[in-house]
């Protein structure tokens, strides 16, 4: 039996869920920052207009080994964050990882596009899933500092990621990172349907990042054997040979259907 006949045989006993009305699992609302694109209206025109978003310009770093590809997915105003508004003290912030700043930025977003205010939930059982396998940034944040302060071990720290944003929203959901390597954000989802689906949660907060600051990452993966040198992905194609690296910041808002305003409805979720 072929890998495809496998996986036919198991979406065949596949049980979806059928909820009652009003108590669908709805993705209500959507943000992030993609490469050329600051927000999601970007990404739409880039994507319905062709645009290549891969680009060969050094806005990360300057190119020192020939190894290293070209070609990168980039994306725009990374060092940019506004601190008072999400009440967090400057060293604070000068010290949090990157991605744990788009990430709070990009959820209030998200929020935003599902039609809540912010203050709404606070104090809900709102879950929090986000996604961090790797972070380029804990090196120099963490262990090239010489002075030491709380600020360092808790910004690093994967699990504060999520922490950060139920914190911030004042909520008491689940709150934690989950690390499956590329599965990760998916995983995120998975979590975050069964505990809307149990009753543990009432709205919950999916996050995926993936920010690649320093030009050895890309080195290893080059090693690795996983990235190519044209800067073109030939996914499916006779001619596919490896990928090009990418980075991303994406959030996305799930709860139990309370009005008609909703992305798409979610039936089911597996894991393998």
């Amino acid at each position: 039996m072929t890998g495809y006949e496998d996986t036919k045989k198991l979406y065949k006993f596949l049980k979806y869920a059928n909820p009652e009305p009003g108590e669908k699992v709805i993705i209500s609302g959507f943000a992030g920052r993609f490469p050329e694109s600051q927000n999601m209206k970007e990404l739409k025109n880039n994507i319905f207009n062709s645009k290549d978003c891969i680009t060969e310009n050094k806005r990360h770093w300057k190119l020192g080994n020939s190894e290293i590809p070209k070609h990168f997915c980039k994306i725009k105003n990374v060092e940019k964050f506004d601190a008072s508004f999400f009440g967090i003290h400057f060293n604070q912030a000068h010290l949090m990882d990157p991605m744990s700043r788009m990430m709070l930025k990009h959820v209030y977003e998200a929020i935003i596009d599902a039609g809540i205010n912010p203050d709404d939930i606070r104090g809900t059982r709102t879950g929090v899933f986000v996604n961090s396998c790797f972070s380029d940034s804990e090196p120099t944040l963490l262990h090239s500092k010489l002075q030491a302060d709380v600020f360092g071990i808790t910004n690093c720290s994967r699990d504060m990621m999520a922490q950060n944003i139920s914190y911030w929203l004042g909520v008491t959901g689940p709150s934690y990172n989950v690390d499956t390597g590329c599965s990760s954000t998916l995983y995120a989802m998975d979590q975050a349907y069964r505990f809307i689906r149990s009753g543990d949660c009432d709205y919950a907060i999916v996050s995926g990042s993936n920010l690649c600051l320093h030009p050895y990452t890309s080195l290893h993966f080059v090693r690795l054997g996983v990235l190519n040198q044209d800067g073109r992905c030939k996914i499916f194609d006779e001619d596919a040979n490896e990928c090009v690296s990418s980075v991303s910041n994406t959030q996305i808002t799930d709860r139990i259907q309370l009005n008609p305003k909703w992305m798409c409805t979610l039936f089911s979720a597996v894991i393998s």
